[in-house]
């Protein structure tokens, strides 16, 4: 037998015990997903930038952000709070007290299901805090409560009325539709040097959808840096 025909064969032996395993588990399976695009969005990654930064986990990302570009970020604008992990720990790392953080959800979680290669990954109403806002003590910080599609309409005029300074714009709705509505407001403010942060990029029906279909050839852009799933791009 040729060696290639050894390895193909060898290869489909492996795999017998995992589609098995597969078959009998929607959560593998849903992991598997994750892996497969994992994968492909290395790849992506590298075909923007060859040299991009791989950070590890979004906050050592975020962390890597904030230390570059210290007391330059006038204004956060966070596009999915849930339960607030990421707004606590990003208030307490960007120490700036001219700095304003707003944060953009329903407070009820995804207004649908999260369907990713014909799977339910998460089920709608996934994230709620039973439309109760985070308690977090912080003057800097406020929330503008309702279905984002909706309310995404106030971002040009917090866009406008800005401080000098760059603006961060977290993307973390993790649904293509809200994402796309909320990018249509924002896109025609953006300036030289704002930033973007995709919590979920590696997800080809979702945010990377709209960072491809839209972002991209809508704005220059430069790829700063990726996480696990997610990246910073900034506006050139």
């Amino acid at each position: 037998m040729h060696r290639d025909d050894r390895r193909f064969e060898f290869r489909e032996l492996l795999m017998v015990p995992i589609v098995k395993i597969l078959n009998r588990s929607r959560g593998l399976r849903r992991i598997f997903i994750d892996f497969g695009q994992l994968v492909e969005y290395v790849n992506w990654a590298k075909s923007r930038s060859i040299d991009v930064k791989f950070l590890g986990t979004r906050k050592n990302l975020l962390r890597k952000l904030f230390e570059s570009h210290e007391g330059e970020i006038c204004l956060v604008l966070e596009l999915g709070v849930a339960r607030g992990a990421l707004t606590k720990w990003g208030l307490k790392t960007l120490m700036d007290p001219n700095l304003s953080w707003v944060g953009f959800d329903s407070f009820v979680g995804l207004p649908n299901d999260w369907v990713r290669s014909g799977q339910v990954y998460l089920s709608k109403g996934a994230f709620s805090t039973g439309g109760q806002v985070p308690q977090i003590s912080d003057s800097r910080l406020s929330f503008v409560v309702g279905d984002v599609m909706a309310t995404c309409k106030q971002l040009p005029e917090l866009l406008l009325n800005r401080p000098d300074g760059r603006v961060l714009i977290i993307f973390d709705l993790d649904l293509f539709e809200p994402s796309l509505s909320a990018w249509k407001e924002i896109s025609p403010h953006l300036r030289h040097g704002d930033l973007l942060y995709f919590d979920q990029a590696f997800d080809t029906e979702g945010e990377r959808l709209l960072l491809e279909k839209y972002v991209i050839k809508e704005k220059s852009v430069m790829l700063v840096g990726t996480s696990v799933i997610g990246c910073v791009v900034e506006i050139i």
